[in-house]
Formats: C-alpha cells, structure tokens, sequence
C-alpha cells in the first residue's frame, strides 16, 4: 500500500487515479496528482531528459519511469513542469498546478467541470465528467464570454450620426429644434 500523501517523501511523484473507459486523447482532471504527465514527448515544447526522481508513484503502489520533463501546450495554455511517462496510459492535468501556473480555481459539478480565472473571474475552460471521472479533451475550445455593448456603439455601427455631428448640423444649418 502506498504511503499517504503526508508521509511521503516530497521529493516523490504521485498520480492517485483511475483510468478504465477513458479516452486516452483526453487529459484526466485529476486533483490526486503532483504534475502534469504526457506519454507523448511530442506534447512538450520545449523539453529536456528529466533529472528529478526516477519514478512516477501510482495509487496502487507501483511505479513508472519518468524520462523528460517540458513545458505542454494544450489550447492556449502553456503548462510548465510537465512529466513523459512513455508507460502511462492516460495523460493527467494536475488540478493543483493547473492552478498554481493558471492563477485559477478548477470548479467541479455533476456531469462537468470548468476554470475560472481568479483575477478576472472569468471562466476560461470546461470539460465534461464521463464515468465519474473529469475530462479535459485536446482539442477543448475556450470558454467565449459575451459583451454587452451600449447603446452609443449600435448607433455607430448602424450609421446613426453621434450627438457631435447633430450639434454642428444644428449650429452651421439654422436648425431651431434639437429633437431629429
């Protein structure tokens, strides 16, 4: 049985995850995990051999070997620290780096999840929960926000002249009422 997470070493890498009936496309949102892990070197740009412990522990007790470590571009986010672990079937977000390197809080709700930045309490993220376990799919498109606009900025964009322009008309042409 592996240690709990408060008698192990802290130089140690933890990933405490299940993986059954996931797509291995998918990154797993996992709140269990110290880094971020790719079995894909292609996922990092840049990368490097990884000179940190050998071993990335499991919660079942075993271990897989770590060779390198980079930075993974995923949509647009640029997530450093991340661990190739050519054996691992499922890639893993670390919930707690994600907000760590993201300044965000990871939100998680019956059948999906999202992230929100904690400056603009914007949600930037979201993905979905299959089989009781949180997905983040690779091709994951941004959350868009919608902007109201005033009612000043509809009236330029529908050619209506601004209240400068019926000042000069007003002024220059005789017009004795202001009402158009």
């Amino acid at each position: 049985m592996p240690p709990s997470s408060s008698s192990a070493n802290p130089r140690q890498v933890w990933v405490h995850t299940a993986t059954a009936g996931t797509s291995q496309n998918n990154f797993l949102v996992e709140s269990g995990a110290t880094h971020h892990v790719t079995n894909d070197l292609d996922n990092l740009a840049p990368h490097h051999l990884y000179t940190g412990p050998n071993s990335l522990f499991m919660g079942n007790g075993s271990s897989l070997n770590i060779t390198h470590s980079g930075t993974l571009l995923l949509n647009d986010l640029s997530l450093s620290h991340t661990l190739c672990v050519p054996s691992m079937q499922q890639k893993i977000l670390s919930v707690s780096q994600l907000t760590k390197q993201t300044n965000s809080a990871v939100v998680s709700l019956p059948s999906s999840f999202y992230v929100k930045n904690l400056q603009t309490c914007q949600i930037t993220h979201n993905g979905s929960c299959v089989d009781e376990l949180y997905l983040w799919p690779t091709n994951s498109p941004s959350v868009h926000t919608v902007r109201t606009d005033s009612s000043t900025s509809w009236h330029h964009r529908l050619g209506h002249p601004s209240s400068s322009i019926f000042t000069y008309i007003q002024q220059h042409f005789s017009l004795g009422s202001n009402k158009f």
